[in-house]
């Protein structure tokens, strides 16, 4: 599972829960440059469960907004913005005969992050590229 936490400073915190581990992860989303930074410090950016990562975030008051989700599934800075894709509702598309299943995504949520001091600086074209890449509809057409 994943969660997004957006602070009212304009910070974002990934909270992520990998299926095949024990411990739950926050990434920090840069504000300068969009990068993911991650330090593998238990107590900071490793927790027992997403519960406790949320709560440590509150507790450091960079806690606004938490969108949850099934799976993050992309992340990537575009001059003065950083994006996340969250899948908030998956179904199963198909089971494998490994017993893995493909789910599709049927319910996404882009989350923005503005960069304070942006490397680069978007043109008008690329800035209606980035809207339009959000403004695509993803739902019962992505598959992980």
């Amino acid at each position: 599972s994943v969660a997004a936490v957006e602070s009212d400073r304009g910070e974002l915190h990934l909270v992520l829960s990998p299926a095949r581990s024990i411990d739950t992860h926050v990434i920090r989303v840069c504000g300068t440059t969009g990068a993911l930074e991650y330090g593998h410090a238990p107590g900071l950016d490793v927790f027992p469960s997403q519960s406790a990562a949320v709560a440590h975030l509150r507790r450091r008051g960079v806690c606004g907004t938490v969108t949850e989700g099934c799976a993050l599934l992309g992340c990537a800075a575009f001059g003065d913005c950083a994006l996340a894709l969250i899948a908030k509702k998956v179904r199963t598309a198909v089971v494998l005969p490994n017993g893995h299943e493909v789910l599709t995504v049927t319910e996404a949520q882009w989350v923005r992050c503005a960069l304070r001091n942006p490397a680069a600086v978007l043109t008008r074209e690329e800035r209606a590229n980035v809207q339009a890449l959000t403004d695509i509809p993803l739902e019962n057409l992505y598959f992980y």
